[in-house]
């Protein structure tokens, strides 16, 4: 993941909102940090429209559908944390973790998450310290 992740892509502290505002925020910022085109963030929306993107534990990733992958210019992924969670469905995510991928290397990324956002102990100690960019930043860069 440290290929494609910066300081740049991760704000913290958000406000609750929407399922869809929250995945509609997460593609605008995919799309001003100059990875996807602008009607990528329409097919995250399809995406999860035809099936949720949460994956438990207070995490979901929402990215494009089938076919989007010419809306993507470069691979990376935009990192949310609100404070007290988006409803998805009848859970929520704290964790909104917006992915664009040219190619097969999302399943890198997902393999990374999954693995990091697994251990529901850590999920929880980490909801309920201050969080921070750089303590994000560290998690996800496996310090």
């Amino acid at each position: 993941m440290k290929k494609v992740l910066e300081l740049e892509n991760i704000k913290v502290n958000l406000n609750s909102v929407s399922k869809e505002e929250a995945i509609r925020f997460a593609g605008e910022h995919l799309l001003n940090l100059g990875y996807v085109q602008k009607e990528y963030i329409d097919s995250m929306l399809r995406r999860e429209n035809n099936l949720t993107t949460y994956i438990g534990n207070h995490v979901a990733i929402p990215h494009g559908d089938t076919g989007s992958a010419s809306l993507v210019k470069t691979t990376g992924i935009v990192f949310h944390h609100y404070k007290k969670g988006v409803d998805f469905g009848k859970e929520k995510a704290h964790f909104i973790i917006g992915i664009a991928s040219k190619d097969n290397y999302h399943l890198e990324i997902l393999a990374n998450i999954a693995e990091i956002f697994s251990d529901a102990d850590l999920v929880k100690s980490f909801l309920k310290k201050e969080v921070t960019v750089e303590k994000v930043f560290k998690l996800l860069q496996g310090e």
